[in-house]
């Protein structure tokens, strides 16, 4: 065989084993969140990321940023209760809009 065409081959081999490999998640990535909660506190979400389904995660997923004791963590929240319907619609009537992201955070208060 001809040398060139060898190399390629090594090459491709070795590109297709690095993109199959197990240990890099940035290459498959998979769903993020594997336990939720159906309730969090809004006075202490400081952020929040709503990824929708896609090829590699069959569910919609909340990802809030915490704050617990001066802690930052994170959490994620079940989109089928009230505060994700919440943020998902919320979310949806922005825009989209990243600069206005902290309009969803607002604690809503019931009208009198």
């Amino acid at each position: 065989m001809n040398s060139k065409f060898q190399i390629a081959i090594l090459v491709a081999l070795a590109f297709t084993c690095a993109y199959f490999s197990t240990g890099n998640a940035s290459i498959m990535p998979r769903c993020l969140c594997f336990q939720t909660v159906r309730k969090v506190r809004f006075h202490s979400v400081t952020n929040f990321n709503i990824i929708p389904e896609d090829a590699h995660c069959s569910r919609t997923q909340i990802i809030l940023t915490v704050n617990v004791e001066n802690e930052q963590r994170e959490a994620c929240l079940n989109p089928d209760s009230k505060q994700g319907r919440h943020l998902m619609s919320c979310w949806e009537r922005i825009g989209y809009n990243m600069s206005r992201k902290h309009q969803c955070l607002r604690v809503q208060r019931p009208k009198n």
